[in-house]
């Protein structure tokens, strides 16, 4: 095994676990100048490149990585070697669909195990949809966010975002719930005009997250959250989700939304980008 596999538990779980992906990159960063060799970390380092728009950068170490293989399972062994291979098709197949290669996504999790089972069907009908194949045509053809692709309809989405509010399910304390009172079709209308930016993290495999602050917006577990979340197909401005979240924090891209409650504005880093260049939000 190779003297670079886990240097450090207390380093591995703070990067692994950190939901900022931009704190994790810096991290990732500093780590890898002392073990350059890690490829554990390196293929995690690909996989937060992709979520920060690196895309290029990413493809670059992703094919490194893939041709190393051999040298990998020599390395790490054989368990952590096949945990590598895993995130490099998993990577591989976000930035194909980043690239709109549908075709080459359902080649890809045609012929590999790398992919759980619910991401090869989502990636399956996805890409399908995408290419305008409706010959699947079943029940699993027209769950919410695939019928958004077909025909996207807002009517859908606030029925969907119901889901996250204390009147829908008053019981669940674990969900993420806006707040009582919370005006979503004011905020829905807002967020509106900041999408489309280039101020989103793609996460998953199809989505351009966008994060908003508002503060005392939601609970969760009892907490008092001043974020919300808002979920884009990739490359478009159709949002499918919107809830209230506890990813985010001030470090990362945001929109203050405070104003929409009088509350005076401080403005985020992004909209000082904006305003600097004279650039409309």
């Amino acid at each position: 095994m190779s003297k670079n596999w886990y240097i450090n538990f207390c380093e591995y779980d703070d990067m692994l676990h950190e939901n900022n992906p931009y704190l994790a990159k810096g991290k990732m960063e500093v780590y890898l100048e002392k073990y350059p060799n890690d490829y554990f970390i390196m293929v995690h380092y690909a996989q937060t490149l992709i979520m920060l728009k690196e895309f290029k950068k990413a493809e670059e170490l992703n094919s490194k990585l893939k041709d190393a293989m051999a040298i990998i399972k020599e390395q790490c062994g054989d368990e952590k070697a096949s945990r590598i291979k895993n995130i490099i098709v998993q990577n591989e197949a976000k930035l194909l669909v980043i690239k709109k290669r549908y075709s080459k996504v359902l080649e890809l999790i045609k012929h590999t195990n790398c992919l759980s089972g619910d991401n090869k069907r989502y990636l399956f009908y996805y890409c399908n949809i995408m290419l305008g194949n409706t010959k699947y045509d079943n029940e699993l053809y027209h769950q919410y966010r695939f019928d958004q692709c077909f025909e996207y309809s807002e009517e859908r989405l606030l029925e969907h975002v119901q889901k996250h509010t204390k009147e829908y399910d008053k019981d669940d304390k674990s969900s993420y719930l806006f707040a009582n009172g919370f005006n979503l079709n004011e905020v829905l209308t807002e967020v509106k005009k900041y999408i489309d930016q280039d101020n989103y993290i793609f996460r998953g495999y199809t989505d351009d997250v966008y994060y908003f602050r508002y503060d005392n917006c939601g609970t969760c577990c009892g907490a008092e959250l001043n974020y919300i979340k808002v979920v884009c197909l990739h490359g478009t401005s159709n949002i499918v989700n919107i809830e209230p979240t506890i990813e985010a924090d001030d470090s990362m891209p945001y929109v203050n939304l405070n104003y929409l409650k009088g509350v005076p504005r401080r403005m985020s880093q992004i909209e000082k980008f904006y305003k600097k260049y004279n650039k409309e939000v």
